[in-house]
């Protein structure tokens, strides 16, 4: 493999990778130092004044929690995919500086050499029968689109299900710690 695509793993492609891993490094402890840390730390104290407030807003104190996590979890979803933006962003330069090391044409003989090496790697790994592989072409083109669609199709249900099911249980786990937080607050009132 490295003899067919050695280009690929030149000094100065090796650099182009080392410095996209260097910025996106740089961007990620940002992103941490910024915003992740100090609003995991405004969630922590809200968490912890709520318990030690408990007292005066009795019937709220679990929400306000519940709350705080909630909105954690959202802007930790939106940090998440601003990251991905601009890791994404941050590739696609590094990958054309490589296009432009080699040029156009060099680096699409390059992508082809890299593909027909895998094509032959795995048909020596998992050698057929050229009679039979000749046919299964034929009929996995035929085949293969509708059969990918309801694989796709059952695991998009699958995971919808499992979704569903994780949420159901977070329900019943949120609705049996506020009771128990509620039977405890109503003991100590008594």
């Amino acid at each position: 493999y490295y003899d067919r695509v050695s280009p690929l793993y030149s000094k100065e492609v090796n650099k182009i990778w080392l410095d996209f891993y260097d910025k996106t490094d740089v961007i990620s402890r940002k992103f941490s130092n910024y915003f992740v840390y100090p609003v995991m730390g405004v969630a922590i104290a809200a968490c912890i004044a709520s318990i030690f407030l408990s007292k005066y807003i009795q019937p709220y104190g679990s929400w306000i929690i519940i709350g705080v996590l909630a909105l954690l979890f959202i802007a930790m979803i939106f940090v998440n995919m601003k990251i991905k933006k601009v890791v994404l962003n941050e590739n696609t330069k590094a990958r054309q500086l490589i296009v432009d090391h080699f040029g156009g044409n060099k680096f699409d003989e390059l992508i082809e050499l890299q593909k027909s090496y895998m094509d032959e790697y795995y048909e020596n790994l998992y050698p057929k029968d050229e009679e039979e592989n000749a046919s299964n072409e034929e009929n996995k083109e035929a085949e293969a689109l509708p059969e990918v669609k309801e694989e796709v199709k059952e695991a998009t249900e699958e995971v919808k299900a499992d979704e569903v099911e994780i949420k159901e249980d977070n329900v019943t786990e949120v609705k049996e710690s506020t009771e128990a937080v509620d039977n405890t607050n109503d003991e100590k009132s008594e």
